[in-house]
């Protein structure tokens, strides 16, 4: 990330409006230039420093590229309100979903994951660290993890950190050895003028004053969502307690923020590996490739990490090196975060509440609803005793967005400090799009509840587009196929020229979905997907995808590549399942001009089998060209559906039915390598054979099938010859 920008930088510093939006004087993060200062005016931070990176290395040595599975660490928080005006007064529910903001983002259940570019998609880490709100405070007294401190003061300054001590009109720290402190303030001044109370928030990195070691965050900035806009998802508490847990900026701190690379810049580091070597802080809106310092690579920057400083809504994850970069203060002697183990800041003392309860996770909706068929979906969530009694009974209140609550009465058994999974009895139906779940319990065992801050759980959660049964095609005829009707989607990962677009060159019919790499100058290996709508494989038995392609490269070394990928999960994870380049791509011979199929010859019908997916009611392929810059590719007339047609026949060439959908009348299109008697015919789901015709004798045989009237409904087109039999699935509307 970034190191902090100085008022001297402000006048060449055009590029601040990238970001400004709604914050045109706001600077992320302060934590690099605030460090800074204690390593000239701190000695023994300064040595701490050097031995925790020394300890960190020798830890990840040890530890390989992967960290060793280990229980979750978990951090009791407290947070520390300081205010000048009741808005600055932030509430529980505010402060609680703040909490819920981090404990996705560090255990990568946050659903905009899926964002994540195809490159980085295997470097989604997981903290495996659970935050919780403080039970006792240092005193060994009952608390709900919040301090409320009136303040005179309307911003604190970083140099001085004067929200971090009482006397100087902010609130003294807890032990930092057993609670993560954040103090929330008015505004945060990098020079103590109210002029340049500009930051969003600082950290202290390990190894610095007991007295000062924590969060600093302005109050706009805290919770999801917020007033901050474009700040207003809670992110900025995620980047910040990422330093506090020894990150840097993935940028490594040494940009002069010109907007341009230069070799100095390209020379710092995060000490990261595994994360791209960058130029720059990037700022904003961003989902495409950015400026890179390693010219031999296509990566691109990591502006969707959260040690960025994109807007919160283009921030999606750690990487598994900062994961163990992190947990190398867990597994190292001091300094470090150790002690934090040991804490019990987060347990009942023996004047907790006799009653309370509370919402601890949401199993579903899942982060991103890919399980249902419908907007329509099944609520279940995880309920926790936090009191001293048996919990016998309690509401459980559940909306989503500014619906009406609904309450489910509970009523069971469970025991002192044990949860529990309840299934909500009434579902819950929204649109399409990005949402706001929210649970919370209330009238335990029928009297007053003890805590209130962990009685609710907010979750962000995304609803997919509607899912399509099978059999499904796409023929490509429309005039715009990529767009929100279709439910198709277009994803120009480096946002250039090159992208997946309609062609009127065709297989069949008025159109075809090409990418044109003879005209590419974009480095290679860039990738470009068009991905298909949500499909619900479930709906045929041994389904799969078919598809006419047509492709020549420029030459005979060298080829552009085709893959298809599919998704279960809304966009997590994506399975190769088909592959192909080189001989095994091409079509046609080579050619150095720019590729267009000139008849149908030049095209191939490929099928690629998802029985191994059947089970999946919310399926999504993804068409992948990745470039060499060599030529043209072409796929026509999609189908997914059982295809019977799976192998070659022998002496067939080509067997098509077209259009697909279609109103009974429609061509039979039947190439062969040599004349042989051949026969078609047309059966219903029921095998009733409906047509029957033969062929004329020819190499090249095109028949107009008109049964225009025939009944809606899935139809067998099968076409017999000596070898064997071949068969297409076709749709009458």
């Amino acid at each position: 990330m970034k190191k902090l920008l100085l008022l001297v930088c402000f006048a060449q510093f055009g590029s601040l409006q990238i970001y400004a939006q709604s914050n045109p004087n706001k600077v992320k993060c302060g934590s690099d230039e605030y460090n800074k200062q204690l390593m000239q005016s701190d000695q023994s931070f300064k040595i701490n420093q050097q031995e925790i990176e020394r300890l960190t290395e020798d830890y990840i040595s040890n530890i390989g590229t992967n960290r060793v599975a280990s229980a979750v660490v978990t951090i009791p928080v407290v947070f520390h309100i300081v205010y000048n005006t009741a808005t600055q007064n932030i509430t529980e529910n505010v402060i609680k979903t703040q909490l819920d903001v981090l404990n996705e983002d560090y255990n990568n259940i946050n659903f905009d994951r899926r964002a994540i570019r195809p490159n980085y998609r295997p470097l989604a880490g997981n903290m495996e660290i659970k935050f919780v709100m403080a039970r006792q405070d240092p005193s060994g007294n009952q608390t709900n993890g919040i301090t409320r401190t009136s303040a005179a003061k309307t911003f604190f300054c970083t140099s001085s950190n004067e929200a971090k001590f009482t006397a100087t009109g902010g609130k003294d720290i807890w032990n930092r050895d057993k609670y993560l402190n954040i103090w929330v303030v008015p505004a945060i001044s990098s020079s103590c003028a109210s002029n340049l109370a500009n930051i969003l928030g600082y950290a202290q990195f390990p190894g610095g004053a007991a007295n000062t070691d924590g969060v600093v965050i302005g109050y706009e900035f805290v919770g999801r969502p917020s007033s901050g806009a474009p700040y207003n998802l809670g992110r900025t508490a995620t980047h910040e307690v990422g330093h506090w847990l020894n990150l840097r900026h993935i940028w490594g701190d040494d940009s002069n923020g010109n907007g341009t690379c230069t070799t100095s810049e390209c020379s710092g580091t995060d000490q990261v590996a595994d994360t791209q070597n960058a130029c720059e802080e990037n700022y904003g809106n961003l989902s495409c490739y950015t400026k890179n310092c390693t010219t031999t690579s296509n990566d691109g920057e990591m502006f969707y990490n959260y040690m960025d400083y994109t807007n919160d809504a283009y921030m999606y994850g750690f990487t598994p090196g900062q994961c163990n970069r992190s947990a190398a203060l867990f597994g190292i002697s001091t300094p470090s975060r150790a002690l934090l183990l040991t804490s019990n800041g987060g347990a009942n003392v023996a004047s907790s509440p006799t009653t309370d309860a509370g919402i601890t996770a949401v199993i579903s909706p899942a982060a991103t609803t890919v399980n249902h068929l419908t907007t329509t979906f099944d609520v279940e969530v995880e309920s926790t005793n936090f009191g001293t009694a048996a919990l016998t009974s309690c509401d459980i209140n559940y909306y989503v967005n500014a619906t009406t609550p609904t309450t489910f009465n509970w009523s069971g058994s469970l025991a002192a400090g044990s949860s529990i999974n309840v299934v909500l009895p009434t579902p819950l139906t929204v649109n399409a799009g990005t949402h706001y779940f929210y649970a919370s319990t209330s009238n335990p065992n029928g009297t007053t509840d003890g805590t209130t801050v962990n009685d609710r759980i907010q979750k962000r959660f995304f609803q997919h587009t509607t899912t399509q049964n099978l059999p499904y095609t796409q023929n490509f005829d429309a005039t715009s196929f990529l767009n929100a009707t279709s439910l198709w989607a277009n994803k120009n990962y480096d946002c250039g020229t090159g992208a997946w677009a309609k062609s009127t060159t065709t297989y069949a019919g008025a159109g075809s979905a090409f990418f044109t790499n003879f005209t590419q100058t974009a480095p290679v290996g860039r990738d470009d997907e068009m991905l298909t709508p949500f499909l619900n494989l479930s709906s045929q038995t041994n389904p799969k995808i078919g598809f006419w392609v047509a492709y020549a490269p420029r030459n005979t070394t060298s080829s552009d590549t085709l893959e298809l990928l599919l998704t279960t999960d809304g966009g997590y994870t994506y399975t190769s399942i088909y592959k192909k380049w080189g001989s095994a791509l091409q079509t046609v011979a080579a050619t150095t001009s720019a590729f267009t199929p000139s008849s149908t010859s030049d095209w191939r019908f490929d099928v690629v089998d998802l029985t191994p997916y059947q089970s999946a009611k919310n399926a999504q392929i993804a068409f992948r060209n990745i470039t060499n810059n060599q030529n043209n590719i072409y796929i026509d007339e999609i189908v997914v559906d059982q295809l019977l047609r799976v192998q070659n026949l022998q002496d067939v060439k080509t067997f098509a039915v077209f259009p697909n959908p279609n109103n009974g009348q429609f061509v039979l299109r039947a190439w062969f390598d040599k004349v042989v008697n051949a026969q078609v015919t047309i059966s219903n789901v029921l095998g009733e054979i409906i047509y029957s015709q033969k062929l004329d004798q020819g190499l090249q045989v095109e028949k107009n099938i008109d049964l225009e009237g025939l009944s809606s409904g899935i139809y067998n087109v099968t076409l017999i010859t000596e070898s064997g039999t071949l068969s297409h699935r076709v749709i009458v509307k």
